[in-house]
């Protein structure tokens, strides 16, 4: 079985520290510590590091590409995991960059979409739909941070999804007219009166078919479908883990330039 991801003694280097991404080696390296590692916590630090924006050790983070010295993120994690998650600054997504493939699946990416990405919303917000909702459309609005991506990756199997999950939501708008009209037809063509039949019918025609629209809408659209979200201060966009392996993080810093 291969070893977990983390800090191991240098195969060629017994001075320093190789990062081992769970299947390979990588180009990370640091000093050995000095300091006996925690008997708890995830990873242990390594000096030298800074592990969230200037912050101190934070046990569970560990980066995925570390800013060169020159770059205004100089010794930072620019791309940094996080409980199952790659973090990275918003303001890089929104300049343009992105992995090379798809956040969901990591899989190669077969086209590119602008994409908008939002922050969850807090739980009081949903308490706004009570006064009505446009209250609640006007807070989330004000309240929910969006990230745009210029060109965000797609795989072939995000892009079979979201033409199923479309067609599926196009039908179901389509058949709202031909539906009343069809309930209309039979009740008008039996002689005695489907009194509350034809009523629990046309509920399931005019209501039904247009929630069944909405959901397929959210399940197709690009924000779902990658998987990705803004923090709440707006300031990361965080995305599957998947999509970053150490080749991949380095192109993300190179795209901007780090």
């Amino acid at each position: 079985m291969a070893a977990a991801a983390n800090w191991y003694s240098d195969p060629a280097d017994p001075s320093r520290l190789r990062w081992w991404d769970g299947g390979a080696w990588t180009e990370h390296t640091a000093p050995v510590p000095t300091q006996p590692a925690p008997a708890t916590g995830a990873y242990a630090p390594v000096p030298g590091i800074q592990y969230a924006y200037g912050s101190q050790y934070a046990y569970g983070v560990q980066p995925l590409h570390t800013a060169q010295p020159g770059s205004q993120y100089a010794g930072q994690p620019v791309v940094r995991r996080e409980s199952g998650r790659a973090l990275l600054p918003a303001v890089a997504v929104a300049a343009g960059a992105a992995p090379d493939r798809c956040c969901r699946h990591g899989q190669r990416a077969a086209a590119t979409r602008r994409t908008t990405f939002q922050s969850r919303l807090p739980w009081w917000v949903y308490l706004t739909i009570i006064p009505g909702l446009l209250v609640f459309i006007v807070v989330a609005t004000v309240v929910r941070k969006t990230v745009k991506a210029p060109a965000w990756p797609y795989c072939r199997t995000c892009l079979a999804q979201r033409r199923r999950d479309l067609g599926w939501m196009w039908v179901s708008i389509a058949l709202v007219v031909p539906g009343m009209l069809a309930v209309g037809w039979v009740g008008g063509q039996l002689s005695t009166d489907l009194g509350w039949l034809e009523t629990a019918l046309l509920v399931v025609v005019v209501a039904g078919l247009p929630i069944t629209a909405v959901v397929f809408g959210v399940r197709g659209s690009l924000e779902r479908i990658s998987e990705a979200r803004v923090s709440a201060d707006g300031q990361l966009v965080s995305v599957p883990e998947a999509a970053f392996p150490d080749q991949s993080a380095a192109m993300v810093a190179a795209s901007i330039g780090l």
